[in-house]
């Protein structure tokens, strides 16, 4: 799967997988455990299964209500920059008929 640029990204309700940084540019993750705290580089977040949504003119999960780079009013933390196609299902397993008694 190749990341491509955000701009050439499919306007026409394909899916696809998305992936952003956030807006406020923090590059630190804080992750507890056990009372401890470890820090991270955060390289930014993969968004899975959304389209461009051509109501909102902006990209939508298909899970929930979550847009990214959308209008004010439903604004989000990421800014996307880029795209992939989503991965092919895997193979289908054949249909054996059940042994004949």
């Amino acid at each position: 799967m190749d990341w491509q640029p955000i701009e050439t990204a499919p306007r026409d309700g394909t899916r696809v997988d998305l992936f952003g940084k956030w807006k406020d540019g923090r590059p630190l993750r804080y992750m507890g455990g056990l009372g401890r705290k470890v820090i991270r580089r955060d390289p930014g977040r993969r968004l899975i299964d959304y389209y461009w949504c051509s109501t909102h003119k902006c990209f939508r999960s298909t899970k929930n209500s979550h847009f990214v780079d959308s209008p004010e009013e439903y604004a989000s933390d990421i800014v996307v920059t880029h795209w992939a196609p989503l991965p092919p299902p895997p193979p289908a397993k054949e249909q054996i008929p059940p042994e004949e008694k």
